[in-house]
Protein backbone atom coordinates (compact mmCIF):
# COMPACT_ATOMS: atom_id res chain seq x y z
CA UNK A 1 0.00 0.00 0.00
CA UNK A 2 1.06 2.97 -0.99
CA UNK A 3 1.45 6.24 1.56
CA UNK A 4 1.71 10.02 1.85
CA UNK A 5 4.85 11.49 3.27
CA UNK A 6 6.11 14.04 5.15
CA UNK A 7 9.75 14.56 5.99
CA UNK A 8 9.88 15.21 10.03
CA UNK A 9 12.98 16.36 11.13
CA UNK A 10 13.63 15.31 14.13
CA UNK A 11 10.22 15.66 14.82
CA UNK A 12 7.77 17.03 12.30
CA UNK A 13 9.01 18.96 9.25
CA UNK A 14 6.94 19.61 6.11
CA UNK A 15 3.77 19.55 4.44
CA UNK A 16 2.94 16.06 2.54
CA UNK A 17 4.74 14.28 -0.46
CA UNK A 18 3.14 11.58 -1.27
CA UNK A 19 4.80 8.17 -2.50
CA UNK A 20 3.23 5.71 -4.59
CA UNK A 21 5.78 2.85 -6.57
CA UNK A 22 8.91 -1.24 -14.24
CA UNK A 23 12.18 -1.81 -13.99
CA UNK A 24 14.95 -0.02 -15.42
CA UNK A 25 16.01 -1.44 -19.17
CA UNK A 26 17.63 2.40 -20.31
CA UNK A 27 20.02 2.01 -22.94
CA UNK A 28 23.76 2.48 -21.56
CA UNK A 29 26.51 4.00 -23.55
CA UNK A 30 30.13 2.99 -24.19
CA UNK A 31 31.03 5.56 -22.02
CA UNK A 32 28.34 5.07 -18.96
CA UNK A 33 25.92 7.79 -19.90
CA UNK A 34 22.63 6.31 -19.50
CA UNK A 35 19.54 7.82 -21.92
CA UNK A 36 16.80 9.04 -19.99
CA UNK A 37 13.34 8.90 -21.14
CA UNK A 38 11.32 11.81 -20.11
CA UNK A 39 7.50 11.99 -20.40
CA UNK A 40 5.15 15.09 -19.77
CA UNK A 41 1.13 14.08 -19.65
CA UNK A 42 -1.50 15.85 -18.85
CA UNK A 43 -4.16 12.97 -17.46
CA UNK A 44 -7.45 14.99 -17.98
CA UNK A 45 -9.08 15.10 -14.26
CA UNK A 46 -12.13 12.31 -13.82
CA UNK A 47 -14.93 14.26 -15.23
CA UNK A 48 -18.38 12.31 -15.49
CA UNK A 49 -19.42 14.48 -18.05
CA UNK A 50 -16.43 13.93 -20.66
CA UNK A 51 -17.13 12.40 -23.69
CA UNK A 52 -14.76 9.99 -22.60
CA UNK A 53 -14.63 8.84 -19.07
CA UNK A 54 -11.87 8.03 -16.87
CA UNK A 55 -12.81 4.02 -16.68
CA UNK A 56 -12.75 4.34 -20.50
CA UNK A 57 -9.50 5.91 -20.92
CA UNK A 58 -7.73 4.62 -18.25
CA UNK A 59 -7.18 0.80 -20.06
CA UNK A 60 -5.88 2.90 -23.12
CA UNK A 61 -3.37 5.03 -20.91
CA UNK A 62 -1.98 1.81 -19.21
CA UNK A 63 -1.73 0.05 -22.53
CA UNK A 64 0.12 3.53 -23.89
CA UNK A 65 2.27 3.74 -20.54
CA UNK A 66 3.60 0.22 -20.70
CA UNK A 67 4.40 0.27 -24.06
CA UNK A 68 6.57 3.49 -23.47
CA UNK A 69 7.99 2.78 -20.96
CA UNK A 70 9.10 6.24 -19.93
CA UNK A 71 11.57 6.62 -17.53
CA UNK A 72 10.04 9.48 -15.12
CA UNK A 73 6.51 10.88 -16.18
CA UNK A 74 5.06 14.43 -14.75
CA UNK A 75 1.67 14.54 -14.45
CA UNK A 76 -0.95 17.01 -14.32
CA UNK A 77 -4.11 17.51 -13.49
CA UNK A 78 -5.25 13.96 -12.32
CA UNK A 79 -7.14 13.61 -9.15
CA UNK A 80 -6.03 11.51 -5.91
CA UNK A 81 -8.49 8.46 -7.20
CA UNK A 82 -6.70 8.61 -10.47
CA UNK A 83 -3.51 8.53 -9.15
CA UNK A 84 -3.80 5.64 -7.31
CA UNK A 85 -5.29 4.13 -10.67
CA UNK A 86 -2.26 5.05 -12.49
CA UNK A 87 -0.24 3.75 -9.97
CA UNK A 88 -1.99 0.39 -9.74
CA UNK A 89 -1.52 -0.10 -13.18
CA UNK A 90 2.43 0.94 -13.60
CA UNK A 91 4.24 -2.00 -11.50
CA UNK A 92 7.71 -1.14 -10.93
CA UNK A 93 6.97 2.68 -10.61
CA UNK A 94 6.98 5.04 -7.26
CA UNK A 95 5.57 8.38 -7.60
CA UNK A 96 5.82 12.33 -5.73
CA UNK A 97 3.01 14.22 -5.11
CA UNK A 98 0.69 16.26 -3.31
CA UNK A 99 -3.31 17.85 -4.47
CA UNK A 100 -3.22 21.71 -4.63
CA UNK A 101 -5.38 22.36 -2.24
CA UNK A 102 -3.47 19.98 0.18
CA UNK A 103 -3.37 16.62 1.53
CA UNK A 104 -5.51 14.03 -0.92
CA UNK A 105 -7.61 17.41 -2.20
CA UNK A 106 -7.63 18.42 -5.90
CA UNK A 107 -5.31 17.78 -8.64
CA UNK A 108 -2.09 16.55 -8.38
CA UNK A 109 1.06 17.10 -10.31
CA UNK A 110 2.47 13.62 -9.74
CA UNK A 111 5.54 12.27 -10.71
CA UNK A 112 6.19 8.85 -11.60
CA UNK A 113 9.56 7.12 -11.68
CA UNK A 114 10.82 3.88 -12.16
CA UNK A 115 12.04 2.91 -8.61
CA UNK A 116 14.50 0.54 -9.85
CA UNK A 117 16.60 3.02 -11.11
CA UNK A 118 15.82 5.98 -9.64
CA UNK A 119 16.42 7.31 -5.87
CA UNK A 120 14.43 10.31 -4.53
CA UNK A 121 17.36 12.71 -2.59
CA UNK A 122 14.92 15.28 -1.98
CA UNK A 123 11.31 16.73 -2.82
CA UNK A 124 8.81 19.29 -2.16
CA UNK A 125 5.87 21.26 -3.52
CA UNK A 126 5.52 25.27 -4.10
CA UNK A 127 2.23 26.87 -5.12
CA UNK A 128 2.40 29.37 -8.07
CA UNK A 129 1.42 32.64 -5.85
CA UNK A 130 2.97 35.55 -3.89
CA UNK A 131 2.83 32.90 -1.08
CA UNK A 132 4.29 29.81 -2.35
CA UNK A 133 4.87 28.06 1.17
CA UNK A 134 0.71 28.81 1.61
CA UNK A 135 -1.00 25.44 0.23
CA UNK A 136 -4.03 26.27 -2.38
CA UNK A 137 -2.73 30.18 -2.27
CA UNK A 138 -3.38 32.20 -5.13
CA UNK A 139 -2.46 35.53 -6.11
CA UNK A 140 -2.49 36.39 -10.01
CA UNK A 141 -5.69 36.41 -10.89
CA UNK A 142 -6.13 32.42 -11.28
CA UNK A 143 -9.94 31.43 -9.52
CA UNK A 144 -7.90 28.46 -8.61
CA UNK A 145 -4.11 27.26 -7.29
CA UNK A 146 -1.77 26.23 -9.52
CA UNK A 147 1.27 24.45 -8.16
CA UNK A 148 5.22 22.60 -8.79
CA UNK A 149 6.22 19.79 -7.64
CA UNK A 150 10.14 18.89 -7.57
CA UNK A 151 12.22 16.21 -6.59
CA UNK A 152 15.92 15.68 -6.82
CA UNK A 153 17.15 12.33 -8.19
CA UNK A 154 19.95 10.09 -8.28
CA UNK A 155 20.62 8.07 -11.22
CA UNK A 156 21.60 4.20 -9.86
CA UNK A 157 23.23 3.32 -13.10
CA UNK A 158 25.37 6.12 -13.26
CA UNK A 159 25.41 7.80 -9.72
CA UNK A 160 24.39 11.05 -11.82
CA UNK A 161 22.19 13.43 -10.19
CA UNK A 162 19.26 16.05 -11.37
CA UNK A 163 16.10 17.77 -10.35
CA UNK A 164 12.42 17.25 -11.76
CA UNK A 165 10.38 20.09 -11.68
CA UNK A 166 6.69 19.50 -12.99
CA UNK A 167 3.84 21.99 -12.98
CA UNK A 168 0.33 23.02 -14.60
CA UNK A 169 0.15 26.75 -15.44
CA UNK A 170 -3.26 28.81 -15.13
CA UNK A 171 -5.91 28.42 -18.10
CA UNK A 172 -7.44 31.48 -18.00
CA UNK A 173 -4.76 33.85 -16.60
CA UNK A 174 -2.32 35.24 -19.06
CA UNK A 175 -0.56 37.47 -15.91
CA UNK A 176 -1.01 34.13 -13.79
CA UNK A 177 1.32 32.62 -16.39
CA UNK A 178 3.55 35.17 -16.97
CA UNK A 179 4.35 35.45 -12.96
CA UNK A 180 4.38 31.60 -12.90
CA UNK A 181 7.11 31.31 -15.29
CA UNK A 182 9.29 33.88 -13.72
CA UNK A 183 8.48 32.26 -10.11
CA UNK A 184 10.17 28.73 -11.36
CA UNK A 185 13.24 31.00 -13.10
CA UNK A 186 13.60 32.44 -9.32
CA UNK A 187 13.36 29.08 -7.53
CA UNK A 188 16.26 27.83 -9.74
CA UNK A 189 18.53 29.66 -7.47
CA UNK A 190 17.38 27.13 -4.40
CA UNK A 191 19.18 24.35 -7.21
CA UNK A 192 22.88 23.45 -7.25
CA UNK A 193 24.06 25.18 -10.37
CA UNK A 194 25.95 22.20 -11.41
CA UNK A 195 22.98 19.85 -11.35
CA UNK A 196 20.80 19.15 -14.71
CA UNK A 197 17.38 20.47 -13.98
CA UNK A 198 14.43 18.76 -16.45
CA UNK A 199 10.97 21.04 -16.50
CA UNK A 200 7.73 19.32 -17.28
CA UNK A 201 4.27 20.47 -17.71
CA UNK A 202 1.21 21.56 -19.22
CA UNK A 203 2.07 25.59 -19.78
CA UNK A 204 -1.45 26.70 -21.43
CA UNK A 205 0.23 28.87 -23.61
CA UNK A 206 2.28 28.40 -27.17
CA UNK A 207 5.89 28.44 -27.70
CA UNK A 208 5.63 31.80 -28.96
CA UNK A 209 4.48 32.60 -25.43
CA UNK A 210 5.74 35.40 -23.19
CA UNK A 211 6.19 32.41 -20.39
CA UNK A 212 8.26 30.11 -22.71
CA UNK A 213 10.63 33.74 -23.36
CA UNK A 214 11.12 33.82 -19.87
CA UNK A 215 12.01 30.78 -19.39
CA UNK A 216 14.19 29.77 -22.04
CA UNK A 217 15.88 33.43 -21.93
CA UNK A 218 19.45 33.63 -20.89
CA UNK A 219 19.82 29.77 -21.82
CA UNK A 220 17.57 29.16 -18.38
CA UNK A 221 16.29 26.45 -19.85
CA UNK A 222 16.52 25.00 -23.78
CA UNK A 223 13.70 24.01 -25.53
CA UNK A 224 13.97 20.48 -27.34
CA UNK A 225 12.15 21.40 -30.25
CA UNK A 226 15.01 23.70 -30.94
CA UNK A 227 17.68 21.98 -30.41
CA UNK A 228 17.13 18.15 -29.92
CA UNK A 229 18.85 15.90 -33.29
CA UNK A 230 15.67 14.14 -33.85
CA UNK A 231 12.23 15.80 -33.86
CA UNK A 232 8.97 13.78 -34.45
CA UNK A 233 5.30 14.77 -35.20
CA UNK A 234 6.45 18.92 -34.99
CA UNK A 235 2.94 19.76 -37.05
CA UNK A 236 1.23 18.31 -34.10
CA UNK A 237 -0.04 20.43 -31.09
CA UNK A 238 -0.36 19.00 -27.77
CA UNK A 239 -4.53 19.52 -26.86
CA UNK A 240 -6.82 16.70 -28.77
CA UNK A 241 -10.18 17.88 -26.95
CA UNK A 242 -10.51 14.10 -26.93
CA UNK A 243 -11.42 14.34 -31.23
CA UNK A 244 -8.02 16.42 -32.81
CA UNK A 245 -5.66 13.67 -34.73
CA UNK A 246 -3.64 17.28 -34.87
CA UNK A 247 -3.99 18.51 -31.29
CA UNK A 248 -4.83 21.53 -32.52
CA UNK A 249 -1.97 21.88 -35.20
CA UNK A 250 1.88 23.17 -34.83
CA UNK A 251 1.17 26.41 -33.17
CA UNK A 252 -1.32 24.57 -30.23
CA UNK A 253 2.09 22.97 -28.36
CA UNK A 254 0.67 23.89 -24.78
CA UNK A 255 2.49 20.89 -23.02
CA UNK A 256 6.35 21.21 -22.63
CA UNK A 257 9.62 19.85 -21.53
CA UNK A 258 12.46 22.24 -21.14
CA UNK A 259 15.69 20.68 -20.05
CA UNK A 260 18.93 22.51 -18.17
CA UNK A 261 22.70 20.73 -18.63
CA UNK A 262 21.55 18.14 -20.25
CA UNK A 263 21.63 17.13 -23.64
CA UNK A 264 18.38 16.31 -25.61
CA UNK A 265 18.51 13.63 -28.51
CA UNK A 266 14.72 13.64 -29.44
CA UNK A 267 11.74 15.06 -28.78
CA UNK A 268 8.11 13.89 -30.09
CA UNK A 269 4.08 14.17 -29.66
CA UNK A 270 2.65 10.47 -29.82
CA UNK A 271 -1.04 10.75 -30.95
CA UNK A 272 -1.81 7.56 -29.90
CA UNK A 273 -5.54 6.28 -29.60
CA UNK A 274 -6.57 2.97 -29.87
CA UNK A 275 -10.01 2.71 -32.12
CA UNK A 276 -11.36 5.67 -31.46
CA UNK A 277 -10.37 6.09 -27.54
CA UNK A 278 -7.98 8.81 -26.29
CA UNK A 279 -5.90 8.13 -23.16
CA UNK A 280 -6.57 12.01 -22.38
CA UNK A 281 -7.60 15.23 -24.12
CA UNK A 282 -3.78 16.03 -24.28
CA UNK A 283 -1.04 14.22 -26.22
CA UNK A 284 1.69 13.48 -24.10
CA UNK A 285 5.30 15.10 -24.97
CA UNK A 286 8.44 11.88 -24.38
CA UNK A 287 11.93 13.86 -24.91
CA UNK A 288 15.13 10.78 -25.02
CA UNK A 289 17.84 13.26 -22.98
CA UNK A 290 21.74 12.13 -22.74
CA UNK A 291 23.54 13.44 -19.57
CA UNK A 292 26.46 15.18 -20.19
CA UNK A 293 29.78 14.79 -19.01
CA UNK A 294 29.77 16.21 -15.34
CA UNK A 295 32.77 16.63 -12.86
CA UNK A 296 33.36 13.59 -10.74
CA UNK A 297 32.47 14.39 -7.36
CA UNK A 298 33.32 11.67 -4.07
CA UNK A 299 30.65 11.70 -2.26
CA UNK A 300 31.05 10.15 1.14
CA UNK A 301 29.48 6.45 1.69
CA UNK A 302 27.29 5.53 3.85
CA UNK A 303 27.85 1.95 5.58
CA UNK A 304 26.42 -0.59 8.15
CA UNK A 305 23.36 1.72 8.44
CA UNK A 306 21.28 0.46 10.99
CA UNK A 307 18.12 0.16 11.87
CA UNK A 308 18.39 -3.11 9.60
CA UNK A 309 14.88 -4.21 10.51
CA UNK A 310 11.91 -2.71 11.49
CA UNK A 311 10.78 -1.49 14.87
CA UNK A 312 8.05 -0.58 17.31
CA UNK A 313 8.11 2.05 19.79
CA UNK A 314 6.27 3.42 22.16
CA UNK A 315 5.70 6.99 23.44
CA UNK A 316 9.37 7.70 25.37
CA UNK A 317 11.22 5.11 23.58
CA UNK A 318 14.13 5.24 21.55
CA UNK A 319 15.36 3.84 18.41
CA UNK A 320 19.40 4.19 17.37
CA UNK A 321 20.83 5.31 14.67
CA UNK A 322 23.98 4.20 13.41
CA UNK A 323 26.65 4.31 10.29
CA UNK A 324 29.85 4.13 9.43
CA UNK A 325 31.79 6.53 7.03
CA UNK A 326 35.18 8.30 6.49
CA UNK A 327 36.01 10.79 8.98
CA UNK A 328 35.13 14.64 9.83
CA UNK A 329 31.66 14.61 8.17
CA UNK A 330 28.99 17.05 9.17
CA UNK A 331 25.67 13.90 9.63
CA UNK A 332 21.79 14.42 10.77
CA UNK A 333 19.07 12.17 9.97
CA UNK A 334 15.13 12.70 9.20
CA UNK A 335 12.03 10.56 9.67
CA UNK A 336 9.52 10.63 6.83
CA UNK A 337 6.54 10.23 8.48
CA UNK A 338 2.87 9.33 6.98
CA UNK A 339 1.20 12.21 7.90
CA UNK A 340 -0.97 14.72 6.12
CA UNK A 341 -0.79 18.33 6.34
CA UNK A 342 1.44 18.99 8.71
CA UNK A 343 4.15 21.62 9.56
CA UNK A 344 6.99 22.82 11.82
CA UNK A 345 10.09 24.52 11.80
CA UNK A 346 12.45 21.68 13.72
CA UNK A 347 15.27 20.83 12.21
CA UNK A 348 17.44 17.81 11.17
CA UNK A 349 18.96 16.10 14.09
CA UNK A 350 22.44 15.95 14.61
CA UNK A 351 24.38 12.41 14.44
CA UNK A 352 27.82 12.41 16.17
CA UNK A 353 31.06 10.94 15.27
CA UNK A 354 31.56 9.01 18.52
CA UNK A 355 34.57 7.21 17.60
CA UNK A 356 36.85 7.49 13.97
CA UNK A 357 34.11 7.24 11.10
CA UNK A 358 31.04 5.31 13.60
CA UNK A 359 28.38 7.91 13.93
CA UNK A 360 25.52 7.25 16.41
CA UNK A 361 22.28 9.37 16.43
CA UNK A 362 18.79 8.40 19.07
CA UNK A 363 15.37 9.42 18.11
CA UNK A 364 12.57 9.56 20.50
CA UNK A 365 8.99 8.80 20.16
CA UNK A 366 6.22 11.09 21.35
CA UNK A 367 2.81 10.32 22.18
CA UNK A 368 1.60 12.91 19.21
CA UNK A 369 2.76 10.87 16.70
CA UNK A 370 1.32 7.89 15.66
CA UNK A 371 2.85 6.48 12.32
CA UNK A 372 3.26 2.66 10.67
CA UNK A 373 6.26 2.24 8.63
CA UNK A 374 7.70 5.76 9.20
CA UNK A 375 11.33 6.33 7.08
CA UNK A 376 14.20 6.89 8.54
CA UNK A 377 17.16 9.04 5.83
CA UNK A 378 20.54 9.74 7.19
CA UNK A 379 22.42 12.60 4.99
CA UNK A 380 26.38 13.51 4.95
CA UNK A 381 28.26 16.37 4.08
CA UNK A 382 32.08 16.42 3.95
CA UNK A 383 34.28 19.04 4.25
CA UNK A 384 34.26 19.56 0.43
CA UNK A 385 30.62 20.23 0.06
CA UNK A 386 30.22 16.52 -0.96
CA UNK A 387 27.02 15.04 0.22
CA UNK A 388 25.30 11.87 0.27
CA UNK A 389 21.83 10.18 1.56
CA UNK A 390 20.78 7.03 2.44
CA UNK A 391 17.81 5.36 3.66
CA UNK A 392 18.10 2.58 6.25
CA UNK A 393 16.25 -0.26 5.73
CA UNK A 394 14.46 -1.20 8.54
CA UNK A 395 11.12 1.16 8.96
CA UNK A 396 9.38 2.55 12.81
CA UNK A 397 5.82 1.76 13.48
CA UNK A 398 5.25 4.39 16.05
CA UNK A 399 2.31 4.64 18.62
CA UNK A 400 0.75 1.68 16.57
CA UNK A 401 -1.24 -1.16 18.28
CA UNK A 402 -0.40 -4.53 16.84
Amino acid sequence: MKKTYVILLGLILMGSVAFGTISANAETTQEGDANLEVMSYNLRYDNPNDPQTWEERLPVLQEYLLEKDPDIIGTQEALYNQVNDVDANLPGYDWIGLGREGGSNGEFMAIYYKEDRFTPLEYDHYWLSDTPKEIGSTSWGNSIPRMVTWAKFEDKETNKQFYFVNTHFDHESENARVKSAELIAERLNDFDEDIPVVLTGDFNTPLESESHQILTADDLFEDPWETAEEKINEDLGTFNGFNDATGGGADNKIDWVLTKGIDTKSVEIDNYQNNGYFPSDHYPVITELNYLEQEEESSPVIKNLVPEENKSLKAGESVKIQFESETGLKATFSIKMPLTNVRSASTELPLLEVDEGQYVGYWTATSNVVAEGAEIQVNVVDQEGNSNSKTAEGTLDINVEK
